[in-house]
């Protein structure tokens, strides 16, 4: 009745984006992503170049962030799973990506949290101080990502149901989504207010253009329709 709905394959809107963030921020039980959601959000990562994340890679004087790998997180032949970096497969993963203010508020307060672990330096390839760190020192895996987002999705979704039937009124619920969905929405709203497809697909890594035009239509569409719903009544037709 209000477990999550099918995944969708376009972008969180603005009232379920804000629903999701709020929801994080003020429940206890899921605080702990807080701060990687509004990297994701406020940058259109994909997940593993965010797990993938060192403080070497953020210039906090200069507010960017420095996109070069990612982090994954396979079986061997064997069966067995291990972390490993993984370069970009073209030349457009390569990127740098401005830091917004909330990010960098986010990467500070994950780096004062950091603090509090005491565990040997975690290393992958070569490469070491990791941001999103578990309570165990390691990098957050993207399977616990997307098993995290599921519970957050059914907990508000549980809660918003009890919300409405007390208000008396249909309930809004999160979608089912998974963590290659928060791409889309800072896409969507970079499109909204960038019209430079060449600037668009630069940020978001996007190795085809025809990717970044699909999301740009998506969002000028609706823009559009907005635009000529404002009209409605303004002047005499018929």
């Amino acid at each position: 009745m209000f477990e999550a709905q099918k995944e969708k394959r376009h972008a969180l809107t603005k009232e379920e984006q804000g629903a999701l963030v709020d929801f994080v921020y003020h429940t206890r039980l899921y605080q702990r992503w807080s701060n990687l959601i509004t990297v994701l959000l406020g940058t259109g990562m994909r997940i593993g170049e965010a797990l993938g994340l060192t403080w070497s890679d953020c210039d906090f004087a200069n507010d960017v962030i420095i996109i070069s790998h990612a982090l994954l997180y396979k079986d061997d032949e064997e069966g067995k799973y291990h972390y490993r970096i993984s370069s970009p497969k073209t030349p457009a993963g390569m990127r740098t990506v401005p830091m917004l203010p909330e990010v960098k508020a986010a990467l500070l307060r994950q780096k004062e949290k950091n603090k509090e672990l005491r565990h040997l330096p975690f290393i992958v390839d070569g490469y070491t101080g990791f941001i999103f760190l578990n309570n165990q020192g390691k990098v957050f895996t993207p399977g616990s990502f997307y098993a995290a987002l599921q519970n957050i999705t059914n907990a508000y979704n549980r809660e918003e149901f009890i919300r409405a039937l007390k208000e008396h009124r249909q309930p809004c619920f999160l979608p089912q989504f998974s963590a290659h969905i928060l791409r889309h929405p800072f896409c969507t709203r970079f499109c909204e207010i960038e019209s430079d497809l060449k600037i668009i697909q630069e940020i978001m890594g996007h190795k085809n253009i025809r990717t970044t035009m699909d999301i740009y239509n998506e969002a000028t569409a609706a823009r559009k329709a907005a635009s000529f719903k404002s009209l409605e009544g303004k002047f005499k037709l018929a």
